[in-house]
């Protein structure tokens, strides 16, 4: 930016200022993972993050990924500074759900087959309002909402946990898909 003055004199003075303006860091942490009480979680900057960034944690922890295990549900939040300066960041928060399987009922009708399969899973009750796909790392894959079954073709073999909302509460119910 160039910027010219002239006094009362007639005498012209120009300036010259150089800005560099650096847009903040972009992250993505999938705003939240689902995991059973007991089991781990891995939040993760999805875009891949930056070596050169700082990633502080408000549980004390730093870098770009963290392991946790929370009893309850937390919400951790994360602070992303580009350089040493500390004047240019963003910030992101992930929800870690913690839940133990059955939410203050017992579903005993529930019956998922087949159990391992190689795609399809049929979800055996009624009034099934939505059914969430969880892979490992509790990232989400997919909801699917008034269904009694979900397809897990497109899916690499593995262990998912699906998170199926009844009217009567939530069940989370685990399955291998192996081709």
């Amino acid at each position: 930016y160039t910027h010219s003055y002239e006094d009362a004199n007639g005498c012209t003075e120009t300036d010259t200022l150089y800005l560099t303006i650096t847009d903040p860091p972009v992250v993505d942490f999938g705003g939240s993972i689902h995991i059973q009480q007991g089991e781990t979680a891995h939040i993760y900057d999805h875009l891949g993050g930056n070596p050169n960034w700082y990633y502080f944690w408000n549980n004390g922890m730093e870098g770009p990924s963290i392991d946790v295990s929370p009893s309850v549900t937390t919400t951790y939040t994360v602070v992303v500074y580009t350089d040493g300066t500390f004047s240019c960041y963003t910030t992101a928060t992930v929800t870690v759900v913690v839940t133990t399987g059955v939410s203050d009922y017992e579903v005993e009708d529930l019956t998922l087959y087949p159990n391992p399969t190689s795609g399809k899973v049929v979800i055996d009750r009624e009034n099934v309002l939505s059914v969430e796909v969880f892979d490992k790392t509790g990232r989400l894959l997919t909801v699917q909402r008034d269904v009694n079954e979900i397809d897990l073709g497109a899916f690499a073999d593995g262990i998912y946990t699906l998170r199926i909302s009844l009217p009567e509460g939530v069940v989370i119910r685990k399955v291998i898909k192996s081709e």
